[in-house]
């Protein structure tokens, strides 16, 4: 991690994800969005390392939802949504 670069709290990969699968999806969706949101931001500062930490985690949590999608039973919750294109 960058020195004076914190990760916003929704998107900490040591936080708990939540048991409740529709709470779970929410959670990662919002870690998602707020990374994408941060992503943007630090590329528009041209602060590459964070960006690309940012990056990293944001991956991270992509990963975590694809996990839980295919754990879960379809009708539980839809497939957290990363918009990355990746």
């Amino acid at each position: 991690m960058s020195p004076g670069f914190t990760l916003p709290a929704v998107a900490d990969p040591r936080r708990s994800v939540p048991a409740h699968a529709g709470a779970r999806v929410d959670a990662i969706e919002a870690a998602l969005r707020v990374l994408g949101e941060e992503g943007e931001r630090l590329q528009r500062l041209g602060l590459e390392g964070p960006r690309e930490h940012c990056r990293q985690v944001r991956r991270f949590w992509g990963f975590v939802g694809a996990i839980y999608h295919l754990a879960d039973p379809p009708a539980a919750a839809p497939a957290p949504r990363c918009g990355d294109g990746r």
